[in-house]
C-alpha cells in the first residue's frame, strides 16, 4: 500500500478516534461522523478496509450499547 492510499485511511481512522473519545465535543463527534458518512465509498475500496472496518465496528458497538440517546428538542416527534 502507498504512502497516498494510507492518508485517506489514516484521516478516517483519527475520526474514528474522535468519536470513541468520550471527551470530545458532540460538535467535533457530529463532524466526524459526516466525514465518515461523506467519504464512505472511498474507505470501502481502500485496501485498509477490512481492519478499518474491524476497528470501526467495535468502536461503534460501544457507543450503541454505552451512549445515551441524543434527541433533536424540535424533533421529537416520530415521522411515519
Amino acid at each position: 500500500m502507498s504512502v497516498i492510499e494510507n492518508v485517506p485511511v489514516n484521516t478516517f481512522r483519527n475520526y474514528l478516534n474522535i468519536l470513541n473519545d468520550s471527551s470530545s465535543k458532540d460538535e467535533l463527534k457530529l463532524k466526524a461522523t459526516q466525514e465518515l458518512s461523506e467519504h464512505f465509498e472511498m474507505i470501502m475500496q481502500s485496501p485498509a478496509y477490512p481492519s478499518f472496518l474491524e476497528n470501526s465496528l467495535k468502536i461503534f458497538m460501544r457507543i450503541l450499547q454505552d451512549g445515551e440517546p441524543q434527541f433533536i428538542q424540535e424533533n421529537t416527534m416520530q415521522h411515519r
